[in-house]
């Protein structure tokens, strides 16, 4: 986790096309954030790369570069413009189903195999056992055959950490409190409904952000994660009430408006980041100092 994939991945491209320019890759993923972030650590990594983007929610559709990189949602009923593929690289490839053969990523290499029988695909994970699939090499359905560090020697948190790779989290008590113990489970989750009905009340939000100022006086920026919608406005609320400079992500952020606020906060000109369940997987803003 947060070892860099995106940049390990650049490195992987990089190293792979110079040895063997013929090779055609396909790096594909399910959000186009993470679609932009690899694409743009692989020109930062190697700027004449000849890579291409094939993304709807990035206004490009490019098909004939050594290198695409893609989101599945605007691919995988297109494998007849993109062609012939030696490699599939799958970012969070912990989200390909185990327990069955369908989705819109096997759907994809299936066509793909009809242009490649030799197809190879490789996927980039922190998380490759799943609550919900099981571990992503077993099963009869399973795409992947090896877990790569079970071969090799892998880099562990301990040994990123100690040669600074990572930095060291730190973990602060604190005085709000809330009371879950009625709040039912389901799944292996808290009902979202009855959680929120716990978490978002006046006087626990003031505590909190109370709290977060106080913690957080010696730190450069905040991201935070509400529960629900309502509770992400009264956060920042809060917060501006107490002076600090925050903005709100949800699902239901137009797209402009989103890449906006997301410039201000890695540029330091927004110090709170509020989001419901939005900056997850993959966001990548290093200057990030507490959580």
């Amino acid at each position: 986790t947060a070892a860099g994939k995106s940049v390990i991945q650049a490195g992987f491209l990089k190293d792979l096309l110079e040895k063997w320019p013929a090779q055609r890759v396909l790096c594909v993923t399910h959000v186009k954030e993470l679609v932009a972030q690899n694409h743009l650590a692989l020109s930062r990594t190697w700027p004449e790369a000849p890579a291409g983007v094939y993304s709807a929610a990035l206004n490009r559709r490019d098909t004939r570069q050594p290198i695409i990189f893609a989101s599945i949602q605007s691919v995988y009923k297109r494998a007849h413009e993109l062609g012939w593929f030696d490699l599939i690289l799958i970012d969070e490839c912990h989200l390909v189903p185990v327990k069955t053969a369908d989705g819109m990523y096997r759907k994809f290499i299936d066509a793909a195999k009809g242009y490649n029988k030799n197809l190879k695909v490789m996927g980039f994970t922190a998380t490759p056992y799943r609550l919900d699939n099981g571990l992503l090499v077993d099963g009869e359905n399973r795409l992947f055959t090896d877990i790569i560090p079970a071969k090799a020697t892998g880099m562990d948190m301990d040994a990123l950490l100690e040669k600074g790779y990572l930095a060291p989290l730190t973990t602060e008590p604190v005085k709000t409190h809330i009371d879950t113990r009625d709040v039912t489970i389901k799944g292996g989750e808290f009902v979202l409904k009855e959680l929120a009905a716990e978490v978002d009340k006046p006087d626990i939000t003031q505590a909190a952000c109370n709290e977060i100022i106080k913690l957080g006086s010696n730190r450069k920026s905040w991201l935070l994660f509400a529960t629900t919608v309502d509770h992400a406005w009264h956060i920042a609320q809060c917060l501006k009430g107490l002076g600090v400079t925050s903005e709100v992500i949800t699902g239901e952020t137009p797209q402009g408006v989103r890449e906006r606020i997301i410039t201000d906060y890695k540029s330091g000109h927004v110090k709170a980041l509020v989001n419901v369940n939005v900056l997850t997987t993959g966001f990548d803003a290093p200057q990030t100092d507490l959580l």
